[in-house]
């Protein structure tokens, strides 16, 4: 009775084992080839009052996208002391950068340049 009992569990996580196996291989055969990158945009003006909240809450969304999103923290005139709490961030996560406007014009040109080398 006790070793019909092992035979069954053990074929029970044989089957999830191949179910596994199935599943990763199917996964790694359909992601795609290069990774697309992607911009999240955050534009900050003066009427932003809490800016180190935006800019966390703006990580937590990043950290349940796919890698190769970028965080694009737009100023639009914000305070100098704003400014420098973006600053602080963009040193600490590579991900994060800080733009004005025409920073931000110049980093779609070399996106959409980029984009279209690889046509």
């Amino acid at each position: 009775m006790l070793q019909s009992f092992f035979w069954v569990a053990a074929a029970l996580l044989a089957a999830i084992g191949a179910v596994h196996v199935v599943c990763a291989l199917t996964a790694a055969a359909l992601e795609p080839r290069e990774r697309t990158r992607s911009l999240l945009v955050i534009p900050l003006d003066p009427r932003v009052e809490n800016v180190e909240q935006v800019i966390r809450h703006a990580r937590f969304v990043l950290g349940q996208r796919p890698s190769g999103c970028r965080l694009v923290l737009l100023d639009l005139g914000m305070e100098e002391e704003a400014r420098e709490i973006c600053r602080r961030f963009c040193r600490e996560a590579p991900e994060l950068l800080l733009e004005d406007e025409e920073g931000f014009l110049r980093l779609l040109q070399s996106q959409k340049g980029g984009a279209a080398e690889k046509k």
